[in-house]
């Protein structure tokens, strides 16, 4: 672009009443999207998805600062900013009563959503915050710090406090007005390692925090609301502090939990301390335990999920399954309703476990990227639920598995699907 200012305004994105759609990107090629030419860039009303990316403006343009997107774009539904290092603001996205999706990706500079003060007293800001969202997702924002930058002090009426491990200036909401993301199902935030408070959000179905302040208190935001049980269905975590503090009549309901990258306690060898999670998880259907790289083994609770249909176990590289038999006992007898298993990436894993015989069940199973597996265990046979056998990336297993003449053939000919790749 020549000249990226008149060639926005020329653009005449506000006179276009068909568009509902709009991507807006900042590149070498044409031209750096500032604060003056994202100002022509003003899309019509009647738009519904917005994407900007690789902005370079410090401020936002005319149109999106302040309360000025309720009013310019009262129509959006799906909002992506992509790519922000200098914006120290975003606009007030509370306020837009469409607004199903918000997702914000490495707006490095932004430390607080909203900048104006948060009258918790005023019934605007309680009826009108965020009425239809569904999904928000946060990653990589280095500084975002709070929702509400808020004086010292402020919102004592409503029931608010200041959280000791906080600053004067910011105020984490304990007590809530109903209306607050009334219709938020799906949480993420991830690497947000400076935010240390988050509205509640009651509502919430799916959870993922992932390299998180140790001080934010969004758990207890989701779990704990003020009125009624947990609707958490979902959760990602590489925490398990967090977890294992939690009451465990909040995590009932659960039915798919993700641990990854399990880092915090460096005495946790095994499963032992999730014990007590485990047995208040009678209807978890799915668990993925991944890169957790000092798990030594499985064992210690996972005989209290009755309903584990699916399970994975993802470069865990401490992890010896090949033990589990002989030592402390892996609880295979006690998955009798586990349809599918992954195991990838388990370094130390020589042998499969002779004790998937009891997986009677099992209809798929997948073993990838494990070169120092030599043998499938004799115990395959009595898998006669077995459909499907994955083999990827196993140098030891890929000539040995392959019919007819394979060593391991004979014990896994039964099965209708056998796939050996690299």
């Amino acid at each position: 672009m020549k000249d990226p200012v008149n060639e926005a305004k020329e653009a005449n994105l506000s006179g276009k009443h068909g568009l509902s759609e709009l991507h807006l990107e900042g590149n070498s090629d044409a031209g750096k999207l500032d604060e003056v030419v994202l100002d022509g860039l003003q899309p019509h009303p009647n738009l519904r998805k917005l994407w900007i990316e690789a902005y370079t403006g410090q401020r936002l343009p005319t149109w999106a600062s302040m309360d000025s997107l309720n009013c310019s774009l009262p129509n959006l539904v799906v909002v992506d900013l992509w790519n922000w290092g200098s914006c120290l603001n975003v606009p007030l996205f509370s306020r837009l009563r469409s607004l199903k999706r918000l997702r914000l990706f490495s707006l490095k500079s932004v430390e607080y959503m909203e900048n104006s003060r948060y009258d918790a007293s005023s019934s605007s800001s309680s009826t009108s915050f965020f009425p239809s969202l569904e999904v928000l997702q946060l990653w990589f924002m280095d500084k975002l710090k709070s929702w509400w930058r808020m004086e010292a002090g402020a919102a004592v009426d409503a029931g608010e406090r200041t959280s000791s491990s906080t600053s004067s200036t910011e105020v984490q909401p304990q007590h809530i007005q109903p209306s607050f993301f009334p219709r938020l199902r799906k949480l993420e935030i991830e690497d947000c390692p400076s935010l240390k408070s988050m509205p509640l959000c009651p509502n919430v179905e799916e959870l993922e925090l992932g390299r998180v302040n140790k001080e934010l208190r969004v758990l207890t935001t989701v779990v704990m609301p003020r009125e009624g049980a947990s609707r958490l269905k979902t959760m990602r975590i590489d925490d398990i502090g967090r977890l294992i503090s939690l009451p465990t009549d909040c995590l009932r309901g659960l039915t798919s939990l993700k641990i990854t990258a399990i880092q915090s306690d460096p005495k946790l060898l095994d499963l032992s301390s999730l014990a007590e999670v485990f047995r208040s998880l009678s209807s978890l259907e799915s668990l993925e335990i991944t890169y957790c790289n000092g798990l030594r083994s499985l064992h210690g609770g996972l005989e209290h999920l009755s309903s584990l249909k699916k399970m994975t176990i993802w470069h865990c590289e401490q992890l010896d399954l090949s033990a589990e038999d002989k030592e402390i006992g892996m609880p295979w007898k006690a998955l009798k309703g586990l349809q599918s298993l992954k195991l990838g990436g388990i370094r130390k894993m020589l042998l499969l476990p002779d004790g998937l015989r009891h997986l009677t069940a099992l209809r798929s199973l997948e073993i990838t990227s494990n070169d120092e597996l030599m043998t499938i265990p004799e115990g395959i046979r009595f898998l006669t639920s077995l459909k499907c056998l994955q083999i990827k990336w196993c140098s030891g297993l890929k000539e040995r598995c392959r019919g007819p003449n394979g060593d391991n053939w004979p014990k896994i000919q039964h099965i209708p699907v056998v796939d050996v790749s690299d």
